[in-house]
């Protein structure tokens, strides 16, 4: 019993409650079964965020009903007749019939195992790992920036860009593991990685995953996926870029949306609501707070920018401006339809800074 305690301690299971049972007789199963049932009792139920996804662990065919897909829902609901998407394949079908422990039901609610019969999508095209959510609010990726957690019990250290096998959800791919803060990490240390798989996945944001080596096979730890669509390949050993990923990591949700707006313009509602991947009640509030607090800048009714990118655009446009009356003293001002050019953005833009600017004055349009 000893023995079982320490191991459980060195995993992250230290205090969980030890049942002895019989494989041969069956005595301690229905305490086990209490346990388990006692646990589940104190957990709170998973909440609906409207953002149903369905890791689809098992996929069969039934004759008369066609595909059949398996797996444990999460983020949300999910009902007979919605429409859903299959990611990363983007094929789209719809819900004939749901199942929840061997229950025929009209929903499925989230943090429970689900059976789902697709309509419009064939079962030769859905395979273990992809993901079955509502149409736009998942997309794959093959970049994601994580924060990572060595193994205390591994005997070797993760280096720099190595090979990696990558599980998250019921997906897998082979990777490569970029530290971005360190040459390699030893056993029970933690660090940044940037991973780059080999075939795209349905990821989100806030997503757990695995890594293990291929050979020899050995888990090496595990972590937490805080951008699953950086779009750039992220420099090593920058301070900057660090800070940011561990504001993405601790901030509150307003200053995780402020950083989801970071981008070299404005972003459209849309754009912005896939890049911060959450449900609508908590952007709605996050949105609120970014709002309140200043973190975030509202251009038009359509769009916002994070008040740091908008901040270092006006930085820009007055190094502009003093440059050129630097170098051309005797000239009135810089003619309006030369900036947009010089700063690589819109015109409508442009206006827009000059009008929230006090210390712009626009005398006459060119």
């Amino acid at each position: 019993m000893l023995e079982i305690e320490e191991l459980l301690a060195q995993n992250g299971l230290g205090g969980a409650p030890i049942v002895p049972i019989s494989a041969v007789t069956g005595a301690g199963l229905d305490e086990l079964v209490a346990a388990v049932q006692q646990m589940l009792n104190q957990l709170p139920h998973p909440p609906d965020h409207a953002r149903p996804r369905l890791p689809i662990d098992r996929v069969f065919v039934l004759s008369g009903f066609g595909a059949v897909v398996t797996g444990t829902l999460s983020g949300g609901s999910l009902s007979i007749g919605d429409t859903v998407e299959l990611q990363p394949h983007g094929k789209i079908g719809r819900i004939r019939g749901l199942q929840s422990y061997k229950q025929e039901v009209e929903t499925a609610l989230s943090g429970s195992r689900v059976a789902v019969n697709i309509a419009g999508i064939s079962g030769g095209d859905i395979k273990r790992g992809d993901v079955l959510a509502y149409p736009g609010q998942i997309r794959p990726t093959t970049l994601v920036d994580a924060h990572f957690k060595q193994l205390a019990n591994v005997d070797r250290p993760l280096e720099h860009n190595a090979e990696v096998k990558f599980f998250s959800g019921a997906a897998e791919s082979m990777a490569h593991a970029r530290l971005l803060d360190a040459d390699a990490l030893m056993p029970d240390s933690q660090g940044w990685l940037q991973i780059r798989l080999r075939r795209p996945l349905p990821l989100s944001r806030g997503d757990r995953f695995i890594l293990r080596c291929p050979s020899p096979a050995q888990t090496l730890g595990g972590g937490l996926i805080v951008n699953a669509h950086p779009g750039r390949r992220l420099k090593r050993f920058q301070p900057d870029i660090i800070q940011d990923l561990e504001g993405r990591l601790t901030g509150t949700p307003a200053e995780e949306l402020a950083w989801a707006a970071r981008a070299r313009t404005p972003l459209k509602w849309a754009e912005l609501r896939a890049r911060f991947d959450s449900g609508d009640d908590e952007l709605t509030a996050a949105l609120a707070a970014a709002l309140r607090e200043k973190l975030l800048i509202q251009i038009d009714p359509q769009h916002y920018w994070a008040a740091s990118s908008y901040h270092k655009l006006t930085s820009r446009l007055q190094a502009e401006l003093a440059r050129h009356h630097r170098d051309n003293p005797l000239r009135l001002g810089l003619p309006r339809s030369e900036l947009p050019s010089r700063l690589n953005i819109k015109l409508s833009l442009l206006d827009h800074l000059i009008e929230q600017d006090a210390r712009l004055v626009r005398e006459w349009d060119t």
